[in-house]
């Protein structure tokens, strides 16, 4: 009987050999990418060794990839498909509220806020949404995108870099106060508008300085302005990783202090005690003090596995209330620093 089977298996294969190949070569192209592949590490970052006094005040199994912060101890964050917007203590990271956003509210490229309004600019909008509840307050039409977009909050004014143009809007309203053409500028601060390598008093049209030094501009790697004339800049153009970071004086035209370091992440100010937060491209979080450069202390994070280069490794950075939020993007996690005297 089973000799009888074999025979008729064997003359029902020969008729239907190219079905057979086929069916193999299906298999086997399906197959054999899932025997090569290796399973990625899961990468779980602990706190290392550091040269100040730190304890974790809290922990969350989470990634933001944009987070701001006011100065009354409360962050805003949105996770990786930036889809919602969610606000928590910044000491205990106890959630406030959290608003899923509407599709045509949703791709933000910018996170902003003060104490009273929270900013999200997407790639056609501003939304204004209040602090305290999550409610929207105003929103106002831009473009229709596809240009490189850069938010800046300056002295009650919500200032766009929107492509070739940039947008100045009220803070409070979202009226449209002016739009400039953006030409050679490359940053406003104040009544100091920066050309290239040099400065004018935006009022006068006055040559402040000139030959001044480049610095390098993206979305992501915005300049911070520390007031009393001293905006912090990326050092090297060029690179989607900044290469330094450096305080230029707007008076002068010329660099303070540089850090010479590379860094993932640009600096978190906590403005109370003029202190920067930094994390190295080794992940070293670095305490800066702002006034003179000088490296105040280091904090290191741990992992288990290497992060694969594919991945690569992007932290993001905010403070309040001397609580310092460090978001890692390749383990998903998120934490609270506090740092004692």
């Amino acid at each position: 009987m089973f000799t009888n089977l074999w025979q008729n298996f064997r003359v029902w294969v020969s008729k239907r050999w190219v079905l057979v190949f086929f069916i193999a070569l299906v298999l086997l192209l399906w197959l054999v990418p899932e025997w090569l592949k290796k399973p990625s590490p899961t990468i779980i970052r602990t706190l290392g060794s550091s040269t100040q006094h730190v304890n974790v005040s809290w922990f969350k199994q989470d990634f933001f990839t944009l987070a701001a912060a006011d100065t009354g101890g409360v962050v805003y964050a949105m996770p990786l498909d930036r889809k919602s917007l969610l606000t928590f203590d910044n000491r205990s990271g106890a959630t406030l509220w959290s608003v899923k956003l509407p599709s045509d509210q949703s791709g933000a490229r910018d996170l902003l806020a003060d104490q009273d309004t929270v900013f999200v600019v997407n790639t056609l909008s501003v939304y204004a949404y209040e602090a305290k509840t999550g409610e929207l307050k105003w929103s106002t039409e831009l473009g229709q995108g596809h240009v490189s977009i850069i938010g800046q909050l300056d002295s009650g004014v919500i200032r766009v870099y929107y492509g070739d143009q940039i947008y100045e809007l009220d803070a409070g309203t979202g009226k449209i106060l002016s739009t400039l053409p953006k030409d050679s500028t490359v940053w406003i601060s104040g009544n100091t508008v920066l050309e290239g390598t040099a400065a004018f008093d935006r009022q006068t049209g006055k040559l402040l300085w000139d030959h001044g030094p480049l610095f390098y501009l993206d979305e992501g790697v915005e300049p911070e302005d520390l007031g009393m004339n001293i905006l912090l800049v990326a050092q090297a153009p060029g690179s989607s990783v900044s290469r330094g970071i450096c305080a230029l004086n707007l008076q002068t035209g010329q660099y303070s202090w540089c850090r010479p370091e590379e860094f993932n992440s640009m600096v978190a100010v906590d403005r109370q005690s003029l202190r920067g937060y930094v994390m190295r491209s080794d992940n070293v979080l670095l305490t800066i003090n702002l006034l003179t450069g000088d490296v105040l202390g280091e904090t290191s994070f741990l992992a288990n596995a290497l992060t694969p280069a594919k991945m690569g490794t992007f932290a993001s950075i905010a403070v309040s209330k001397g609580v310092v939020v460090v978001s890692f993007s390749d383990s998903g996690q998120t934490f609270g620093l506090k740092f004692l005297p």
